[in-house]
């Protein structure tokens, strides 16, 4: 197909394509580097929550148990609001929100600083959606397992703006100038509802060794198993269950094929996740145990730990699976100990997400 446009219309094309170009290579590294090497710090103490109330533009705003929220949809792509600040310096950005997108699609969003997306990654931040698996697993005519349908979890959640790919360990930062920034939040793809938006400095994350100091308990002699491939929800509807005729895995039949595993090659896109929740009878500590094979040679699989929605310790961000031709059980720990992961009495949620941050060198 061979389009001919205008001579006008051949500029702005351009122009629009030379600044794609530019935004591309301003990558968030290089950005980060830079804001560093002149000064901006992450650690300059602030936090302020924008409520829906607050958005300047409120079209497609609803009321839900007596709550004003914004329904970002494909008539309504945008919201903005002003933070002021009393010291310039690098911010993160929370959004509290429900996804509503019914297709596959993700729902994408770019943030605008002072009418500026400040670099690359900003240009296109893929927020969550969550999906769970309500049916029983069926069987075809030959009574081996059929992968069930996953639909969409409806439910009230936050998330800190990271990069889409998970090339970068932390979340993203973004430079506030000292007073009033005007911010806008772009809708790209998907549907969610909007509640607040939370800008606070950047969280240190406890070392190991401090997480043990900060929460006091007893090591809770306990066991709960949870088959890896019925997990209570996941964000990505191209991670699938698979089969194994391994007599090592559960469930196992010896002529029918059984869904007992986590499919690897469709859970290593960075960012995707599986989350299992966990009912524990005393709060405490417990240790993490994972069945797993890793069995590409010379290759490091890496995942990030979170419970109940949050990463418990910087050596949790970055969880190193090496090579196991065999199924092995492998419970998370250093080269010198085993974790000692701290858990509420009552319903916990341990997620396992993809981290590329490793190989961000190599791209």
């Amino acid at each position: 197909l061979l389009a001919l446009l205008p001579v006008n219309e051949k500029k702005i094309v351009a122009n629009e394509q030379e600044e794609i170009k530019e935004l591309r290579e301003t990558s968030y590294g290089d950005v980060l580097l830079t804001w560093q090497n002149s000064g901006y710090q992450d650690n300059i103490a602030f936090k302020k929550t924008i409520s829906a109330e607050s958005f300047i533009a409120r079209e497609e705003a609803i009321v839900e148990e007596g709550v004003l929220i914004q329904y970002l949809n494909g008539e309504n792509d945008k919201v903005e609001f002003d933070v002021e600040v009393e010291e310039a310096g690098l911010y993160t950005f929370n959004l509290v929100y429900k996804a509503q997108t019914k297709t596959f699609r993700n729902i994408e969003v770019a943030l605008e600083v002072n009418d500026e997306v400040l670099y690359y990654e900003a240009s296109s931040i893929v927020v969550p959606s969550y999906y769970e698996t309500l049916e029983e697993v069926a069987e075809d005519r030959y009574r081996n397992d059929i992968m069930p349908k996953a639909s969409l979890k409806e439910f009230w959640s936050d998330f800190t703006l990271r990069d889409t790919r998970r090339f970068y360990p932390d979340e993203l930062l973004f430079k506030l100038n000292k007073g009033v920034n005007k911010i806008s939040i772009l809708r790209l793809n998907g549907d969610f509802y909007l509640k607040e938006v939370i800008v606070e400095n950047k969280q240190k994350a406890l070392t190991y060794q401090e997480y043990r100091r900060l929460n006091e308990g007893e090591i809770i002699d306990e066991i709960k198993t949870i088959e890896a491939e019925k997990p209570s929800y996941k964000n990505s509807l191209s991670i699938n269950y698979g089969t194994s005729n391994d007599l090592l895995v559960t469930p196992y039949h010896i002529t029918r094929q059984k869904l007992n595993i986590i499919d690897g090659s469709n859970f290593q896109k960075g960012g995707d996740a599986l989350y299992y929740q966990v009912e524990t009878l005393k709060t405490g500590y417990y240790y993490l145990t994972i069945k797993l094979k890793q069995s590409k040679q010379f290759h490091i699989s890496y995942r990030r730990l979170t419970i109940n929605g949050k990463v418990p310790f910087d050596e949790a961000n970055l969880i190193a699976f090496d090579y196991q031709n065999n199924w092995q059980n492998v419970t998370l720990g250093n080269e010198t100990e085993k974790y000692l992961l701290y858990l509420n009495e009552g319903l916990n949620v341990i997620g396992l997400e993809v981290n590329l941050a490793p190989g961000r060198l190599i791209y």
